[in-house]
């Protein structure tokens, strides 16, 4: 379930607005490759190719899916391109990364986030130093099926295998700001500042913290430091505003 960036309320995803405070709701953009999910990024933290919409990813597998069992043990490394995970997983069944594949697509296109954990339970089973997996799986516990507790263990063990890695600490944020732990939040958007200082999205997020704490002030300082780095950013513009009216 989507939380609005702008007074942090949970709404249905049908929405394309916020039904509370009217905020555009962004597209939840994916990894055709890795299967990263983010509303934040264009390109892909992992592996740097562009992320695309759920219609783009699509559009792409139409013209690309590659049919031919034969074909699936020469062209493994094009996983990304075949939807049916269950022949590659038979051909190599302790290969982790066909688990995670197939969770991401089970998640992302079908909503099946039960049976998407399942997969990345046995992706972590084979593979158990991986941050992605846990990244994903703390993603789909809170963000899909607010289960945020479970959501914050997974997210706090990626952490542990990638403590230099920004989007781990912010996956981290996530699931705080659900569970309403804001003191926690902000030392927690402040270390992934710290390892990435040029991200808008991280200043007005501790921007929010610093509201939701009654530090006005820093939260407006926060908030021009956001709109610093992304100038054409209305929703910045105008929380911005509203932060100096509460001074």
């Amino acid at each position: 379930m989507p939380i609005c960036s702008n007074c942090n309320k949970n709404f249905d995803d049908k929405f394309k607005f916020c039904p509370y405070c009217g905020t555009k709701t962004p597209k939840i953009k994916i990894c055709p490759k890795c299967g990263i999910e983010s509303p934040e990024f264009n390109f892909c933290p992992e592996c740097g190719i562009p992320l695309l919409t759920k219609e783009e990813s699509n559009n792409d597998d139409e013209n690309n899916i590659i049919k031919d069992p034969e074909k699936l043990k020469e062209l493994k490394d094009y996983v990304e391109l075949i939807d049916d995970y269950d022949k590659l997983i038979k051909l190599e069944p302790t290969n982790a990364k066909y688990y995670y594949k197939k969770a991401w697509r089970l998640g992302f296109y079908l909503e099946d986030w039960t049976e998407a954990i399942k997969c990345l339970d046995k992706a972590i089973e084979l593979e158990p130093n991986n941050p992605k997996y846990y990244s994903k799986k703390s993603w789909y516990l809170g963000f899909y099926l607010e289960r945020h507790e479970e959501s914050l263990e997974c997210i706090n063990k990626a952490i542990e295998l990638e403590p230099n890695v920004a989007i781990r600490y912010t996956g981290k944020v996530e699931c705080l700001i659900r569970l309403e732990r804001w003191e926690e939040a902000l030392k927690c958007i402040n270390k992934a500042i710290k390892l990435n200082s040029n991200n808008s999205r991280y200043y007005f997020c501790e921007s929010k913290c610093f509201e939701k704490l009654g530090s006005f002030e820093e939260a407006i300082e926060s908030c021009q430091k956001a709109l610093d780095l992304d100038p054409k950013n209305t929703t910045y513009k105008n929380k911005l505003e509203d932060l100096k009216e509460k001074l």
